[in-house]
C-alpha cells in the first residue's frame, strides 16, 4: 500500500503550456481548477461551481480579486475513491 502520490492534469495542456509561457497567473488558476492529487487509492480535486469567465477576467486585471472570487463563490475539496 506504498504508492507514490501522482498529480493529473485533466484541462487542455496546449492551453495551460501557453499561458505558462505568456502569463503565469491564468496558468496557475488552470492547474488549480483542473488538477488531481491521486494518493494511495483516492483522488483529490477542486470544483468550483462559480463563473469561469469572471474569474478568468479579474485575473487577468486584479488577480487578487480573482482568488477572492473563487474562494467566495464556493470552491470544494472533493475526494473520489478508485474502483
Amino acid at each position: 500500500m506504498n504508492e507514490k502520490a501522482s498529480i493529473r492534469y485533466d484541462g487542455s495542456k496546449i492551453v495551460f503550456c501557453i499561458f505558462l509561457i505568456l502569463f503565469f497567473p491564468i496558468a496557475a488558476l488552470l492547474f488549480l481548477l483542473n488538477a488531481r492529487v491521486c494518493l494511495e487509492n483516492k483522488t483529490y480535486f477542486l470544483k468550483y461551481t462559480g463563473s469561469h469567465f469572471w474569474v478568468f477576467f479579474w485575473t487577468i486585471f486584479f488577480v487578487p480579486i480573482a482568488i477572492l472570487l473563487v474562494v467566495l463563490n464556493g470552491i470544494s475539496l472533493n475526494q473520489e475513491l478508485k474502483a
